[in-house]
């Protein structure tokens, strides 16, 4: 049985504590903290993918929702790179759907 850490501050705490807080109680506010630690990241890579402003605003949202039921459900080393490969692979999956769209 794994031991539930509390964590006195959400800044100070390492991405492995935070993840670990999320999956062990689903504390939002750990997940949250990690997002906003990587987000200008993710925001980056959208536009650079996306190539237009708003749909990376959008997108990057939409990745939080999807670290919501991802995180729990994979083993996580990295976070860091995780979340990178999982922003490149959303918006390549957003960028094959509208070319769908298009035909």
């Amino acid at each position: 049985m794994a031991l539930v850490v509390k964590i006195s501050s959400l800044k100070e705490a390492t991405d492995e504590q935070l993840l670990a807080q999320f999956k062990q109680t689903g504390d939002q506010q750990a997940l949250a903290e990690l997002y906003l630690r990587y987000s200008e990241l993710l925001y980056g890579v959208c536009l650079k993918y996306l190539e237009d402003a708003e749909e990376a605003k959008d997108a990057v949202m939409n990745i939080y929702q999807e670290l919501l039921i991802k995180v729990p459900r994979h083993e996580i080393q990295n976070f860091k790179s995780w979340v990178y490969v999982l922003t490149k692979n959303h918006c390549l999956m957003q960028l094959r759907s509208a070319k769908k769209i298009l035909r």
